[in-house]
């Protein structure tokens, strides 16, 4: 492997990274017949001058503030069905990312109705960054052919994918293109003299900080950089990481000040905030990010598993587990004579932990991705071709080989053209409803959608299109598992999911467990009033009564449930009569319309 690497490293390096950037490049070119998924329409709706939701305003540089505290403006997203009854009306979900505002500002400027110029410039970003991640790789590495190994895993790294195709997340490619450089500054202040160095890489740092939170994972190697790279005594390592730390906590003032973080949900924990739970759910979040990082399955599926069988969850972790710490044993020589490997690998660990704030995603590691791939090759180029080497190290550097170099470039043209699958479903699901104008007038319940999104997005997706929809949207659970529903009386049933409600994690997203609903609890909405009535032994909803204003039979009201191939009429029982509505078959709604 070191000849292979010499005779790599001899091809000019130009040409040789030039060559890397096209080929990712064009295997994620799939992105550009995405089109504009989920959030993405949401914020098309920001830039609208009325965008006919009430509850949403024009605010074409605030686009990630998806929940902001504020009582009356959840009570009209409850209404519009964008929030589910059950949020927290305090819940905030708000991302202060201006810098990538300006770039969607520019996309709706410039080409308002062509999606596939937006996602040019996302694609024109991540070529940037991978000029920038080879600049790094260069700079550190001994040889080019490890440098040049390095990148080309990184740039053919099918997690990456997903980021590149949604531009919702583009804010975390645009702010590891500023943040990412301040690594290369500090390393010059520190090895070479620079004397710039000690404002001009905080400064990146902080812009970065203004494009989106992704960019604190390059704080994590400045810190991997103090403990094994700098030369200087400990004094000075510690003063060097002073500025940046400065620069987090002034973004942070300023970041909460200005209502910005997360509160009230179950599925993004604030580590501002909640630094205790953050710390709970990192263990568990770390080691699957990690494990999607550096093999397989992919983290995107973590929170779709206890839809599938309850043991799933349990075999991933010890998958995880199991994975992780072999690849602990087989790199413990390499990092005792590298300090450069444990650079990298302190690096991507630390990189990966702020991204614990929210459910696990390969869209998530494109941080951390840059000292992992650097890992990857160096372990590659250790073991592949020595003869010497024990069976765990060749069978890793095997493993590691097939994932990172063929199934990666394999796979990442799907997972760019996969983002766009929502938009299959979602539409598939929508056009099982009425959509004539006589339904402007109608109030839409929903019994059972799949999950919250085939809801959560209902509204967003017919205004987006300028479509008919529903004067109001409730929806009452998901369809996760059996709802027992039993009439009251003309104006109310009773509805008692078998395992309760908040069952599945998408339900907790604007609802925390530890702000849960007491018995007796009313939520007032346009439709009518909710009021919990029983709960599960661990604080959770098990039934509600739906009082709604008008009758049941009222022909103002649209029953719809889900059926065998998308929604179907709903006939709310009588008083005295209970039916039971069976759990959605997931593997046959997430196949709609194929």
């Amino acid at each position: 492997m070191d000849r292979l690497l010499r005779i790599v490293g001899r091809v000019p390096r130009r040409v040789l990274t030039i060559a890397t950037i096209a080929l990712g490049l064009v295997l994620c070119t799939p992105a550009l017949g995405v089109g504009l998924v989920a959030d993405d329409l949401l914020q098309e709706l920001f830039f609208r001058d009325k965008p006919g939701i009430d509850g949403i305003s024009r605010r074409p540089f605030d686009l990630f503030r998806f929940a902001s505290g504020d009582p009356a403006v959840a009570r009209k997203l409850m209404n519009a069905g964008i929030f589910p009854w059950w949020a927290d009306p305090r819940a905030i979900l708000a991302f202060f990312r201006p810098l990538s505002c300006a770039t969607h500002w520019i996309d709706h400027e410039l080409w308002p109705s062509r999606p596939w110029l937006m996602h040019a410039q996302s694609l024109l970003w991540f070529g940037v960054l991978l000029a920038i991640v080879s600049a790094l790789y260069r700079r550190f590495a001994r040889g080019g052919g490890a440098a040049a190994l390095a990148l080309f895993f990184y740039a053919v790294d099918d997690a990456h994918g997903p980021v590149v195709a949604w531009l919702a997340n583009r804010n975390m490619i645009i702010a590891l293109v500023f943040s990412m450089p301040s690594l290369i500054v500090h390393d010059r202040w520190r090895r070479d003299g620079y004397a710039r160095g000690i404002w001009l890489a905080p400064a990146l740092l902080a812009i970065g900080l203004c494009a989106g939170e992704a960019a604190v994972a390059v704080f994590g190697y400045i810190v991997a950089y103090a403990c094994f790279l700098d030369r200087g005594p400990t004094r000075s390592r510690l003063a060097s990481l002073v500025p940046y730390a400065l620069v987090i906590a002034a973004w942070r003032v300023c970041y909460s000040h200005l209502g910005y973080g997360s509160y009230g949900s179950g599925l993004y924990v604030d580590p501002g905030r909640q630094p205790l739970s953050f710390i709970e759910i990192a263990s568990t979040r770390l080691p699957i990010l990690l494990l999607g990082q550096f093999a397989l399955p992919w983290a995107d599926l973590w929170e779709m598993y206890p839809l599938v069988a309850p043991l799933v969850r349990p075999a991933v972790m010890g998958l995880a587990l199991l994975v992780l710490g072999a690849l602990v044993l087989v790199m413990v020589p390499i990092w005792r004579r590298s300090a450069l490997a444990r650079f990298w690998s302190l690096g991507c660990v630390l990189a990966a932990i702020p991204s614990c704030a929210t459910f696990p995603h390969d869209r998530l590691l494109l941080g951390s991705g840059v000292g992992a791939m650097a890992v990857v090759a160096q372990l590659i180029a250790t073991f592949a071709f020595d003869a010497a080497a024990s069976f765990p190290a060749r069978a890793m550097t095997l493993g590691l080989a097939c994932v990172h170099g063929v199934l990666g470039p394999l796979l990442l043209p799907y997972r760019a053209y996969a983002v766009g699958e929502p938009n299959r479903l979602f539409t598939a699901a929508d056009d099982t409803i009425p959509c004539t104008e006589a339904v402007a007038e109608r109030t839409l319940i929903m019994v059972n959608p799949p999950i919250d999104p085939f809801a959560a997005y209902f509204s967003i997706y017919r205004e987006a299109a300028l479509r008919s929809r529903p004067r109001a949207l409730l929806w009452l659970t998901t369809g996760v598992s059996a709802i027992d529903i039993r009439g009251v009386d003309d104006h109310t049933l009773s509805v008692r999911p078998t395992t309760g409600f908040w069952s599945s994690s998408s339900q907790l997203m604007l609802r925390s467990l530890a702000h849960p609903l007491e018995r007796g609890a009313v939520v007032s909405l346009d439709a009518g009033e909710i009021q919990v009535t029983d709960l599960t032994p661990d604080g959770r909803p098990l039934e509600v009564r739906v009082h709604f204003h008008k009758a049941l039979s009222d022909p103002s009201l649209l029953w719809v449930q889900w059926g065998a191939h998308g929604y179907v009429a709903f006939r709310p029982p009588s008083p005295d009569t209970r039916i039971r509505v069976p759990a959605v078959d997931m593997a046959k709604a997430f196949v709609l319309g194929s």
